[in-house]
This record gives C-alpha cells, sequence and structure tokens, in this order.
C-alpha cells in the first residue's frame, strides 16, 4: 500500500507542476517584435504639447498580448510629461475619446529623450489582447516631438502646411493629428492632403493557443497515470506480503 500511496502523491504532484509549468510559460513570454516603421532619415513632422495629439495608426501583424510600445521621439519644450494611449481606431481613425483607451502611460519631462530616439513604454499590465489584422492607434499627448517620414519632403522641417500626395511609407497605418486635444476628430496632416508615418516599434507576448496547452497537459497526465497503474501491483504484493 505505500507504494500505491506513493504513486498518488506522485500524481497529483506532477498535476500541480503541470499547471505551474503551463502559467510561467506564459508569465515568461519573451515580447516579439510586432510592428515597426523606423525611417533612415526621419523629419520632423508632428509636435505634441498642449494644443494637439500626434497619432500613428498599425496594423497587428502576431496575435497575442500586447506589451510594449515605442516611439521615435524627443522633448518639445519645457511641458512636465507625455502620455502614451492605445486606442481601438473607428472607420481607420483613432477612437477619439480619450477614456477608451486600452492602455495608458506618462513618463515625466526627464524620461523623454534628446536628441531624438526611441522612448519605450510598457503597456504589459494592461492585458490588450490583440489579434493579427486588428487595426489600433498610438497617441501621443503632451511633451514630444515625433518624428517620421512623408516622402516628397527633403528638408528637416515642421511639416504642418500642406505637402504634396506622395507614396506609402508604412502601407498598413498612417499618421494623423488632431488640435486641441478633444477636437472632435483626428485628420491627415498639412491639412488632410499629407502622406506619413511617425517612428514606431510594437512588441507582442505571444501567447499558446488553448489546445496547444491542453494537449500537453494530457499527455503529461498520460504519463503520470501510467506509472500509477505500473507501481500497482507491486504495491499490493507488499501489502499482502
Amino acid at each position: 500500500m505505500e507504494l500505491h500511496l506513493q504513486g498518488r502523491k506522485g500524481w497529483k504532484s506532477s498535476v500541480v507542476l503541470t499547471l505551474l509549468l503551463c502559467g510561467v510559460h506564459h508569465a515568461g513570454a519573451v515580447p516579439v517584435l510586432d510592428q515597426s516603421f523606423q525611417p533612415q532619415n526621419p523629419l520632423l513632422l508632428l509636435g505634441t504639447a498642449s494644443e494637439g495629439n500626434s497619432a500613428q495608426t498599425f496594423t497587428v501583424g502576431i496575435t497575442g498580448i500586447l506589451s510594449q510600445v515605442d516611439v521615435l521621439v524627443e522633448q518639445n519644450g519645457p511641458f512636465p510629461e507625455l502620455r502614451l494611449d492605445v486606442r481601438p481606431t473607428v472607420q481607420g481613425l483613432p477612437m477619439e475619446d480619450d477614456n477608451a483607451a486600452l492602455a495608458s502611460v506618462t513618463v515625466p519631462l526627464a524620461a523623454i529623450p534628446f536628441p531624438r530616439a526611441f522612448l519605450s513604454f510598457d503597456v504589459s499590465s494592461f492585458g490588450i489582447h490583440v489579434s493579427e489584422g486588428e487595426l489600433l492607434a498610438i497617441v501621443l499627448t503632451g511633451n514630444a516631438r515625433w518624428y517620421g517620414v512623408a516622402p516628397g519632403i527633403g528638408t528637416p522641417i515642421v511639416v504642418e502646411a500642406l505637402a504634396p500626395l506622395a507614396d506609402d511609407p508604412y502601407p498598413r497605418g498612417a499618421a494623423y493629428f488632431r488640435g486641441p486635444p478633444g477636437a472632435p476628430t483626428f485628420g491627415l496632416p498639412g491639412g488632410g492632403s499629407l502622406v506619413a508615418d511617425l517612428g514606431f516599434r510594437t512588441f507582442v507576448d505571444v501567447v499558446p493557443e488553448p489546445t496547444t496547452l491542453m494537449l500537453f497537459g494530457i499527455g503529461v497526465l498520460g504519463l503520470m497515470l501510467g506509472r500509477v497503474v505500473r507501481q500497482r501491483p507491486m504495491g499490493r504484493c507488499l501489502s499482502h506480503g
């Protein structure tokens, strides 16, 4: 009987270990670079401050949990902080309601780079599940100059003026501007005629499919049950001896 009880204890321990391993697999997932637009010769396109919001839409390429968003920015004056929102889109435009953000992270002035560099925002705590093909928006409010490109613009100027329509540098999204914050809608820069994109990167934690986890669990449980069955005759023989 002693060996039989040990087998049962081992089986229970294996079940617990299997569940813990599944949890650790998710918690220890390494972020994978999903979408990225890194302009080779970036121009200052949009400055965000108290008078407006800059935005860049992107199309999710990997299903999982959105964990990090990077933006190519530098400080824009003495404004005290910079807020990044991840928002849904409506008919291709960033959602206008500030309270509709899926994630919102604020950093102080000291954290904003100068000169320009990619600034990372950790959004993993918000648990944003994203699906391949979903269109989302990155929205900045506060202190930043957000750099990008607009084909046909060849000088480092703030292109808030009209510019000719050109090829799309990042075809899975676009840059938008809204001013002042709370204005009724986002629109294309340059009075609605500028095709532009802003530097950004998104990272996703890939979550195992439930079927994969289920098959893994069934396999481990099968091995443990087989071990218990093999141990039972030996336990009985010892108990009758």
